[in-house]
């Protein structure tokens, strides 16, 4: 388990902004996604307009370099005020009875 973050990322008049604002977004020819952990990309999304493999691997690298740092301050927080306890969560259980009066009910309906 370790921390996750995103940014979000643009280029406006040829330099990558980290969240950048709705009128730089309206300048911009890249506007992207990235969530990411330290060590490894997790997500890309977003729109562009043409732009090559190593123009989005640049963007991509860009945002991760910010993230890495959010993801450190979510380490030196947790460390400062310790760790939230995770809760035991009971699953729901299991009535077979009520899956098969669901099933008698609504399956010729759905699949008839």
């Amino acid at each position: 388990e370790c921390p996750i973050s995103e940014a979000r990322v643009a280029r406006v008049n040829g330099e990558f902004v980290i969240n950048p604002s709705r009128a730089q977004l309206a300048e911009s020819d890249i506007d992207m996604m990235i969530g990411a952990s330290a060590d490894s990309v997790m997500m890309v999304e977003g729109e562009m307009d043409e732009i090559s493999e190593e123009e989005m691997a640049d963007a991509i690298k860009f945002a991760h370099e910010s993230i890495k740092i959010q993801c450190a301050a979510q380490i030196k927080l947790a460390e400062a005020f310790g760790k939230k306890e995770t809760r035991e969560y009971e699953g729901e259980r299991e009535d077979s009875e009520l899956a098969a009066k669901i099933n008698d009910f609504c399956y010729d309906k759905c699949y008839a």
